[in-house]
C-alpha cells in the first residue's frame, strides 16, 4: 500500500533533515575535523579569532592544512581591502580638516598599498607553492607596513582613530596568518 506525502511536509522533513545534519557537523563540512582546525591555529596569537574565521568561510575548502593558511590569507585579504576603502574615503573627508590627519591618512593609503600587494603575494606564494621564507617575509612586509600606517595615526581624532582599531584588527589577522602558515610548514 502506497502512501502520498504531502510535498509540503517533505519538504519540512527534508530542511529538519539538513539542520540536524548542520548541528551536528558544527556547520563544518562534512570531512573536516575540529581537531584540524585547532591544529592549525595552535600557534597563532589569537587562537579564538583564528578558529572563527577558519569556521567562518564557507567558500573554501578545508580539507587540509593549506587549505586553512589559504582561508587565514584570505580573510586578511578581505580586510585589508575593507580598509584601503576605508581610508580612500576617509581621505577625501581628511582633505578639509586638519593637515596632521590629512598627512596620517596619506602615509596610511601608502602604506596599505604595499601590506595588500604583501599579502597578495603571501596568497601567490601559497598557491604556487613558493619557498616558506619568502612567504612569510610577504606577511612580515604587510605587518611592517600596518604598523607604520598605525604609527602615524596615534593621537589623532575621529575617522583616524577608528582606522587605528582597523589596523590593530588586521595586525591580529596577519600575526594569525602567520602563525597558521608555521604550523602549515611544519606538517604540510
Amino acid at each position: 500500500m502506497k502512501t502520498d506525502i504531502n510535498p509540503t511536509y517533505q519538504s519540512f522533513l527534508f530542511l529538519i533533515s539538513l539542520a540536524f545534519c548542520f548541528v551536528v557537523s558544527d556547520g563544518r563540512p562534512f570531512g573536516t575535523s575540529s581537531s584540524l582546525i585547532t591544529e592549525a591555529c595552535s600557534e597563532t596569537p589569537k587562537k579564538d579569532l583564528c578558529e572563527k574565521i577558519v569556521n567562518l568561510d564557507h567558500m573554501n575548502p578545508r580539507n587540509n592544512l593549506n587549505d586553512i593558511a589559504f582561508i587565514a590569507f584570505d580573510q586578511t585579504d578581505k580586510a585589508a581591502t575593507s580598509n584601503i576603502e576605508f581610508i580612500s574615503q576617509a581621505k577625501a573627508i581628511a582633505g578639509t580638516t586638519s593637515n596632521e590627519v590629512n598627512k596620517a591618512f596619506t602615509v596610511c593609503d601608502k602604506e596599505y598599498e604595499r601590506a595588500s600587494d604583501a599579502i597578495d603575494n603571501a596568497i601567490s606564494g601559497l598557491s604556487s607553492k613558493t619557498k616558506g621564507e619568502e612567504i612569510e617575509k610577504f606577511l612580515k612586509d604587510a605587518s611592517t607596513a600596518i604598523e607604520t600606517c598605525e604609527v602615524s595615526t596615534k593621537e589623532q581624532a575621529g575617522n583616524a582613530l577608528q582606522l587605528e582599531h582597523m589596523n590593530q584588527d588586521l595586525l591580529d589577522l596577519l600575526k594569525n596568518a602567520l602563525g597558521v602558515f608555521h604550523v602549515y610548514m611544519k606538517n604540510g
